[in-house]
């Protein structure tokens, strides 16, 4: 138990230290992201799942030949995603139980966007808010598109107007929480793939936090900070090391 302390503070003291890239971070979340994700747990349906997503990968690459428009094809891969894989909303679904089970929250629906759309050559960028976490499709130009992957018939958004809205709408968002863990600051950034990795993770150990399972949180919190170095992770971490001081006296 003291180990686990002196370790986390140690790892508290150092993402405290990093500041945040002043540069766009690359976008991709692909394939070996997945596998990285699927390894690191009790996965026993490694194959269902890597089979369910290379043939939805294979029919829309054969479909992407019929669209003259790039934004006629997005909009085709966000609708085709939604009906085959995105079935009931879940707080904290894991991306296996995406993929095979249909449950899915913000994170994992747009983690699971960014496979299709970086593996399908598409641009985009994942952005991410306190409570909330999306994707901006053509970022910057004049035609950028807003995927609110929770939403399975209005959530390829194209009107300026309203993807501006929205932006904003997230950014107030982050005032508002009842979780343990608070955010006592607002996040508006671009994060990369393999932020969006360790996000999974971070979002498994909330999970675990939310259970009663500390030990498995830590676990879950350890494997995020190897890709995601960011202030939600100094806070969950934070929080962590105090239930274990707690648990020693």
């Amino acid at each position: 138990m003291r180990l686990k302390i002196l370790v986390f503070s140690l790892m508290i003291a150092f993402l405290g230290s990093r500041a945040f890239a002043k540069t766009d971070p690359a976008p991709s979340f692909v394939i070996n992201d997945l596998n990285m994700i699927l390894e690191s747990g009790q996965n026993n349906h490694y194959n269902e799942v890597m089979n369910k997503i290379g043939d939805a990968l294979s029919t829309l690459g054969k479909k992407q030949r019929q669209f003259k428009s790039e934004t006629d094809f997005a909009e085709y891969v966000y609708f085709y995603v939604h009906r085959k894989f995105l079935k009931s909303y879940v707080q904290f679904a894991s991306l296996e139980n995406t993929v095979l089970k249909g449950n899915y929250d913000c994170l994992t629906g747009t983690a699971l966007y960014a496979l299709f759309l970086s593996e399908l050559d598409i641009k985009h960028v994942v952005v991410e808010n306190n409570f909330h976490i999306y994707l901006l499709l053509f970022p910057g130009s004049e035609h950028e598109v807003l995927l609110e992957t929770t939403d399975p018939r209005y959530g390829f958004i194209t009107d300026q107007t309203e993807v501006d809205r929205l932006k904003e709408q997230y950014v107030l968002g982050n005032a508002a929480s009842s979780a343990k863990v608070q955010l006592d600051f607002s996040l508006d950034r671009k994060v990369s793939g393999s932020e969006l990795l360790g996000l999974l993770f971070y979002n498994q150990s909330v999970k675990m936090i939310n259970i009663g399972d500390v030990e498995a949180a830590i676990d879950y919190a350890t494997l995020s900070a190897e890709y995601y170095q960011g202030q939600r992770l100094t806070k969950l971490l934070e929080w962590l090391n105090a239930e274990q001081l707690q648990a020693a006296l």
